[in-house]
C-alpha cells in the first residue's frame, strides 16, 4: 500500500503539468471545451480526501492549490508560487505550502468553458 501512496502524488502532479504545458494543443480544436465538476476520492497518508475537480475531456483535473494543501506536512509537500518575470507557475518541491485562501473550497454545480493557461510552469526552476 506505501508504494500506491508513493505513486500516486507524483502521477497526479505529471498529469497537473502535463494540463498546464500541453493543454493548449488539447483544446486548439474545440476552443470552448467544457469543464463539468466532479468529485473524487484520492487516498492521502490513509485517508480518504474528497477533491473538486474537473471532468474536461474524459480527464480529471485538480487545482495545484488543492494538491498543495493536502500535502503540506508530508514527505510530498511543495510549495505553489508565481513568477511575475518569467509569467510561470513555480512549484517547489519539499517546501510547506502557504495557503492563498479559497483552497478545497467547492466550485459549485454546472459546467464551465475550459480555458488552457498561457503561463509556463517550473518545478525546483526548472521549466517543465
Amino acid at each position: 500500500m506505501k508504494t500506491l501512496k508513493m505513486r500516486i502524488f507524483p502521477a497526479v502532479l505529471a498529469v497537473t503539468l502535463i494540463f498546464f504545458c500541453f493543454g493548449t494543443a488539447a483544446f486548439a480544436a474545440e476552443p470552448q471545451t467544457k469543464a463539468l465538476p466532479t468529485s473524487s476520492a484520492v487516498l492521502v497518508n490513509g485517508r480518504t480526501v474528497t477533491f473538486d475537480a474537473y471532468n474536461i475531456a474524459g480527464n480529471n483535473f485538480f487545482k495545484l492549490r488543492d494538491l498543495a494543501h493536502t500535502l503540506n506536512g508530508t514527505a510530498k509537500q511543495f510549495e505553489v508560487g508565481y513568477n511575475e518575470t518569467t509569467k510561470a507557475i513555480a512549484l517547489t518541491s519539499g517546501k510547506p505550502y502557504t495557503p492563498a485562501g479559497g483552497e478545497m473550497a467547492g466550485k459549485g454545480a454546472g459546467e464551465k468553458a475550459a480555458a488552457p493557461t498561457q503561463s509556463g510552469v517550473t518545478l525546483d526552476g526548472t521549466a517543465v
